[in-house]
């Protein structure tokens, strides 16, 4: 996977207008058997980088309060939007009804991984409503798929204030004792 993360990070930065799957191998010094073994197709590659990389990024951010954890990431995302833009732009390869599964799959993976940490967080010392978490994962993956969408033109901080009642429930679960 790491060549291939390389790979597809050097296209990018070259500004490569068409990444297809026989330039990403190329550029990564693997065989197309070997890309198509291990993803089958690039929607499902592109979702595993977009899960690879909000993992690293929640795991780097280690402190007490999930909301600050949670802006950490979405600074990080910020900060490399371009590389982001990108990466969501090859969801949008192929036919269209691959493109809107590859779209949907992708989501549901990022919802998952803030619902798993969510949980994390929460069960040290909290009360865990899975329905709460499942709230403020889905809330949250949602206005994350409409900042990317739009190109990333909000501040950080915008969203991270619209999302805050989400936040503070977690907060508040967190605190929670039985």
């Amino acid at each position: 996977m790491l060549e291939y993360l390389i790979g597809l990070e050097s296209l990018i930065n070259a500004g490569e207008r068409k990444i297809t799957v026989t330039k990403l191998c190329r550029k990564s010094n693997k065989g197309l058997n070997d890309f198509n073994y291990r993803f089958k197709t690039m929607g499902e590659f592109i979702t595993q980088v977009l899960e690879y990389e909000l993992n690293n990024n929640l795991r780097a951010n280690t402190s007490e309060d999930f909301s600050r954890i949670f802006y950490n990431v979405l600074r990080e995302i910020y900060n490399r939007k371009y590389y982001y833009h990108a990466v969501i732009g090859l969801l949008d390869t192929g036919h269209f009804e691959k493109r809107i599964e590859h779209k949907i799959k992708a989501y549901h993976k990022i919802e998952k991984i803030f619902m798993m940490e969510i949980e994390e967080y929460i069960k040290s010392t909290g009360v865990l409503r899975m329905r709460d978490v499942r709230g403020c994962a889905s809330h949250i993956c949602s206005r994350i798929q409409v900042w990317w969408t739009h190109e990333f033109n909000e501040d950080p901080q915008t969203i991270y204030q619209e999302l805050r009642s989400s936040l503070d429930i977690v907060e508040k679960a967190k605190r929670e004792k039985y």
